[in-house]
């Protein structure tokens, strides 16, 4: 083979040989000033409770091994905890985008920051899937008498995946720290509590 033919072969890989783990994207999520308006209104008029409220009795019922109209799956383990929720056909695409925001903006007021919010482009030969991705980490600080940061519910991460342009699920996952320099983590429950008080 030609060094041509090797440099052609890079730039335009065949399809078995495009590695399926790289983003074709990779880029910092950023929401148009029509989106933002648009999500300021559904907050504002408080339309988001109607979902928030659907969500949290399915959250409830699955944690009873009872069915829901919305389909919720949950992850307890000793170092994370969390929950998916899929896709809801009788959901607009923007609200369940809205409903992912949300999420994000509840744990901002709490003491968390942002630390990443990213977009990636997959090609999965079958499908194109888009995540977006928000990373939030505590606002660490000395708490106690024996010096141990408080590490709140541990790092939050948010996940929203879309297949061929059509959103497909939702997931927040709260890691926490095992290291001895931090606090116990609070209960993973209190912070749904939290994230769903308006329901």
């Amino acid at each position: 083979m030609s060094f041509f033919d090797k440099i052609v072969q890079k730039i335009f890989p065949k399809e078995e040989e495009m590695p399926r783990s790289e983003p074709l994207v990779k880029e910092r999520i950023t929401r148009s000033d029509e989106t933002l308006s648009d999500y300021s209104a559904w907050e504002n008029t408080g339309v988001y409770k109607v979902m928030l409220g659907e969500v949290w009795e399915a959250y409830q019922l699955k944690k009873k091994n009872e069915a829901a109209d919305w389909q919720v799956h949950l992850l307890k383990t000793p170092y994370a905890n969390g929950f998916a929720l899929t896709y809801h056909m009788g959901t607009k695409p923007a609200e369940f985008q809205y409903f992912f925001d949300l999420l994000k903006d509840k744990i901002l007021q709490l003491p968390y920051q942002l630390k990443n919010a990213d977009r990636s482009l997959f090609d999965r030969k079958s499908h194109v899937e888009k995540k977006e991705r928000y990373y939030l980490k505590p606002i660490i600080k000395e708490t106690d008498a024996n010096n141990l940061f408080d590490q709140q519910f541990g790092n939050i991460l948010i996940e929203m995946i879309w297949i061929d342009d059509k959103p497909s699920y939702l997931k927040l996952v709260a890691n926490i720290y095992s290291d001895r320099l931090y606090t116990e983590a609070k209960d993973f429950e209190d912070l749904m509590s939290i994230l769903f008080e308006d329901a």
